[in-house]
């Protein structure tokens, strides 16, 4: 499979972390205040740490010796309770010691927006060498600053040292950053970064009309990503473009649900700055103002309807504690991005297209293996059944008249 690597950006795309997730609320407070910002409720507090490390040493205690373990340390902002993390860290890697697990079994991480990073920091980060940073960076400076307070000039200085770590920035796009979401991701790539980007999942698009109008902006920006990474095999594709790993159309439709990308209850666990565990950071009580920690995580029953019966739902990312929040019913898919998602694999598709075109130019397909045969056979059959599956859309976008007057569209 190696030459079909080496001519295809599909191999390229970022792999997922295959490891436990533990996520520990630092702090309730942050230093800046995002457009898109979905915490709420957010308080003043820090973490009470005597019970957060109760807490953090009874789930190692309970998982540790059978999965791997990454710990996260997220806010607010979690740099605002810097010693806490490095308590937190020294306490989780002696009980990890005394329990003779892997060294390589546990690792840290720092989730960030950079603003606070300082040199007593940066020396401690480089004395633990299995802490690592992740910046939120929303593409260029200009798109940043409308997102995130103005805060790029702040963190421009510290891009180097957030090389180190080779984590991909994460990149959220919103209404203020749509129409420079290219560019920001093609930005991101000159500075050395891959780009973990996705667009929020809120209802933040206004009316139909308006919703329309982004979504011919968003087509319009996929369409020169798909020409960058084409002309560009060599960096690592962004999130924003999905892999199409998977046949379509699925062949078994009561597995489908099985597929979401999401690990709350599953994969991952939270704990609040109380010492509470919760079974996702979106379900704490800071985010919804109440306590929520009575949630039925089976997959079951999937609405709305035309989620269930749809056959790009195994590709479609969701957030269940969203779903949980704003329809109190983990199952109930919101739709606000639906159509976003459609055209994010519908440049998958195109990009497959030419992926498969290279491959022909460079590879005689007569010498392909069996194997590099089906897989070559796989991606392109998924790559035409989506772009079928999408073109109504893309048609619709064209005529804008068309797609805002169609049907409203249950949420």
């Amino acid at each position: 499979m190696h030459r079909l690597q080496e001519n295809s950006t599909y191999y390229t795309v970022m792999p997922q972390e295959q490891r436990y997730l533990v996520h520990i609320i630092m702090t309730q407070r942050c230093n800046l205040s995002c457009s898109y910002c979905y915490q709420k409720h957010r308080g003043r507090g820090d973490l009470d740490y005597p019970r957060t490390r109760a807490t953090l040493l009874s789930i190692l205690e309970s998982i540790a010796g059978k999965r791997k373990i990454s710990i996260r340390f997220f806010g607010g902002e979690p740099l605002l309770a810097f010693e806490y993390i490095k308590k937190l860290t020294y306490d989780a890697e002696q009980f990890w010691k005394k329990h003779d697990w892997p060294a390589s079994d546990l690792v840290f991480g720092i989730t960030t927006n950079g603003v606070l990073l300082n040199t007593e920091m940066k020396q401690w980060m480089e004395q633990h060498p299995n802490v690592s940073m992740t910046l939120s960076l929303d593409g260029t400076a200009e798109a940043h600053n409308a997102n995130r307070s103005g805060s790029y000039s702040a963190i421009e200085p510290n891009f180097p040292f957030f090389r180190r770590f080779g984590n991909p920035v994460k990149m959220t796009i919103g209404p203020n950053s749509i129409s420079q979401c290219a560019q920001g991701v093609k930005h991101i790539h000159s500075l050395g970064f891959e780009c973990q980007a996705n667009l929020v999942f809120e209802d933040v698009w206004g009316t139909k009309r308006e919703k329309a109008e982004y979504l011919a902006i968003f087509e319009n920006q996929l369409a020169e990503l798909v020409t960058f990474y084409i002309s560009h095999a060599e960096y690592k594709r962004s999130t924003l473009l999905p892999p199409l790993t998977m046949s379509l159309p699925p062949t078994n439709r009561s597995k489908m649900w099985e597929s979401y990308l999401c690990g709350m209850g599953k994969n991952m666990t939270t704990i609040d700055v109380d010492g509470v565990e919760y079974p996702c950071e979106r379900i704490i009580p800071f985010l919804r103002g109440e306590h929520s920690n009575k949630i039925d995580f089976q997959r079951h029953d999937l609405k709305p309807e035309k989620c269930a019966i749809c056959d790009l739902q195994p590709m479609c990312p969701e957030c269940r504690a969203f779903n949980f929040e704003y329809h109190g019913n983990t199952n109930h898919k919101t739709t606000f991005h639906c159509e976003f998602v459609q055209l994010q694999l519908r440049a998958s598709a195109l990009l497959t297209f030419n992926d498969i075109l290279r491959i022909r130019s460079t590879i005689d397909l007569d010498q392909l293996t069996l194997e590099e045969k089906a897989f070559i056979s796989q991606r392109l059959n998924t790559a035409i059944f989506v772009e079928e599956q999408t073109r109504k859309l893309h048609e619709a976008i064209l005529n804008m008249s068309a797609f805002v007057d169609a049907e409203p569209q249950s949420q």
